[in-house]
């Protein structure tokens, strides 16, 4: 397995839990494309 350093390895639930703590958006969208490997996660600015 080829892995950059200091990359860690989440679950989407992993990953939008430390979203949650880090107060990164309440709203989340996950696309996971079919490889299985990589997820992009998007939120919106809140407007001021």
């Amino acid at each position: 397995m080829l892995q950059r350093p200091h990359v860690r390895p989440r679950s989407v639930a992993e990953a939008t839990d430390l979203f949650g703590r880090a107060g990164i958006g309440s709203d989340i969208s996950v696309v996971k494309p079919d490889d299985g490997v990589h997820a992009l996660y998007v939120t919106r600015k809140p407007e001021a």
